[in-house]
Parts: C-alpha cells; sequence; structure tokens
C-alpha cells in the first residue's frame, strides 16, 4: 500500500500538522486485503497530530465497488480511532460514477465525522478556491492550482518523507475492520502481517 503511493502526505509534516493525500489513479485495491490497508491508514494517522484528508477521485473506477469493504475500514479506522486527529475531508474532482457508490459507504460516517466531509466543485467552478479553505498554498499540489510543486519526496517517493514512527506501538489501538449489510467481510491477516501486529484485532 505506502510503495503504491495511493496515500501520501502532499508535503512533509510541519509542526504534527500533514495533508493526507489519496489518489485514485494509483489505488490497487486487489493487491491487498482490508487488514493490510486499515493498517496503513493507521501508519500514516499515528504519524500526525492533525491532518486534513485529501481525495482526490479522478479516475474513480466502477471496479472499486467490489472493495467497499476496504474503504469502509478506513472509514472505521480514521473516525473510530484518529476522530481528533482529522480536521477536515476534502472530496475532489469526482467523476459521476462516485455518486452510485457514495450511498453504499455514506451510512458507515458518522454524524461526526460526516460535518467535516466536503465535496470540491469542479476544476472550472472554484476548486482552487474551494480546498483552499481547508489546506494552504504552500502545501498544496500545483495541480490543484497551489504552490507545491512536485519536486519533494513526499510526492515521488511517498515512503520516504514519512516522519519516524513515535515509540508508541500500533498495539497501543485495537483497530477493528469493518463489516455491513451488503459490505464483505474483511480478510484475515496473512502470516507474516500476523507475526507483525500480533495483538491488533482486526476482526468482527
Amino acid at each position: 500500500v505506502l510503495r503504491s503511493g495511493v496515500m501520501r502526505f502532499m508535503a512533509p509534516p510541519k509542526d504534527g500538522k500533514a495533508v493526507l493525500w489519496w489518489q485514485a489513479t494509483a489505488w490497487r485495491p486487489h493487491e491487498y486485503d482490508v487488514n493490510t490497508y486499515a493498517l496503513a491508514v493507521a501508519y500514516f494517522l499515528e504519524r500526525v497530530d492533525s491532518a486534513v484528508v485529501f481525495f482526490d477521485l479522478e479516475g474513480w473506477s466502477f471496479r472499486f465497488v467490489a472493495h467497499a469493504a476496504k474503504i469502509l475500514a478506513m472509514i472505521k479506522v480514521a473516525q473510530d480511532h484518529y476522530p481528533e486527529k482529522l480536521t477536515a475531508c476534502v472530496l475532489a474532482r469526482a467523476p459521476g460514477i462516485f455518486e452510485s457508490f457514495w450511498p453504499l459507504i455514506r451510512p458507515a460516517i458518522n454524524p461526526r465525522m460526516s460535518s467535516r466531509i466536503h465535496f470540491a466543485p469542479g476544476k472550472s467552478s472554484g476548486e482552487h478556491a474551494f480546498i483552499t479553505k481547508y489546506i494552504a498554498d504552500d502545501v498544496l499540489a500545483a495541480q490543484y492550482g497551489g504552490k507545491l510543486l512536485p519536486t519533494g519526496a513526499s510526492l515521488h517517493e511517498p515512503v520516504a518523507a514519512i516522519p519516524p514512527m513515535p515509540t508508541r506501538a500500533f498495539s497501543a489501538r485495537q483497530v477493528a475492520s469493518t463489516t455491513s449489510a451488503g459490505a464483505a467481510t474483511a480478510e484475515q491477516p496473512g502470516p507474516t502481517l500476523r507475526a507483525m501486529t500480533s495483538d491488533i484485532n482486526l476482526s468482527t
């Protein structure tokens, strides 16, 4: 998950604050299971004090519907275990096909988290002005009208710019998997993942 670049910090975190950037064009959900994906979400959120999560949904595909459990797991990890860290969630460039997917995941979002979710208008309808309500220009990638050019390690090597893991281990949090009506049950982790996370409960 980390090497794919689907999740990365848009710029190196500063003073414990960061923009966590998710790009649909880099998402290859068939390459990992729900548990691995949930741990990747925790991996980033453990490293910051607060974050704006920015979803670039351009390139969203109908085939992603089969991996709804991974998105549901991301939501559950974020809102159940890191609610104090998420200041806003901005969704941009959502294609029409995403409208049919949104009702599948919307019921899993609690009211507190729902109030922090914002859909940006289209590129020609004030996208940049809307995004900068939540993300400063100097840490916003140039492709969204910001001043951050794709020259930093965080834009090319998503793992390289991640700060060291805090001394608190993952075991300090119980990361639960997500199931819901119509959603697939989270896959069990493989042997390697179990060895890494022996006391993290990822089962329902």
